[in-house]
């Protein structure tokens, strides 16, 4: 049987704390983990993991239960990719690497209470990484140092948690 499976999940608690009115300050903890199984004549695997911060500040303005915002953050995560290859080459493969993001934002949030928000914002991402992938130049397996940089827009929808005054 041919195919393959692929499992990719994120997830990244974030917590701020104001430290004076409107101006929230904070990090986040990015994870994420991804893997794919091939089959064909032979099976192989692949396991990319990622784990960092990412720091952020925001400033709400007004004194309503909507309020405007702008804020920046910068995320900066290690990453590790291991590639499976005992079946076919009799070996194993890992690299490593990091991305980076740096990510200004503007929105809206309305607070339910003093400690809950809702919150809609357009996000603009600048991000960078370096990486060890695999290479089967020559059907000889190895690991190559791939840079990439992306830069993208998105619409973000979410809830957040606040502590502080």
């Amino acid at each position: 049987q041919q195919g393959s499976k692929y499992f990719s999940g994120n997830l990244t608690p974030t917590a701020g704390y104001f430290v004076a009115d409107n101006l929230l300050i904070g990090t986040g903890v990015p994870l994420s983990l991804s893997q794919q199984r091939f089959t064909s004549y032979n099976t192989t695997k692949y396991t990319g993991t990622s784990a960092g911060l990412s720091p952020f500040v925001r400033y709400y303005i007004g004194k309503s239960s909507f309020k405007p915002y702008a804020g920046v953050s910068y995320s900066y995560a290690f990453t590790h990719n291991k590639y499976d290859l005992s079946s076919v080459f009799g070996t194993s493969l890992s690299g490593s690497g990091y991305s980076t993001s740096f990510i200004p934002t503007i929105g809206v949030a309305y607070f339910i209470n003093r400690t809950v928000a809702l919150n809609a914002g357009l996000a603009y991402t600048v991000s960078n990484s370096k990486s060890g992938y695999i290479s089967l130049a020559n059907n000889v397996p190895t690991i190559v140092d791939s840079k990439s940089e992306s830069k993208y827009a998105s619409l973000d929808i979410g809830f957040q948690i606040f502590f502080g005054k």
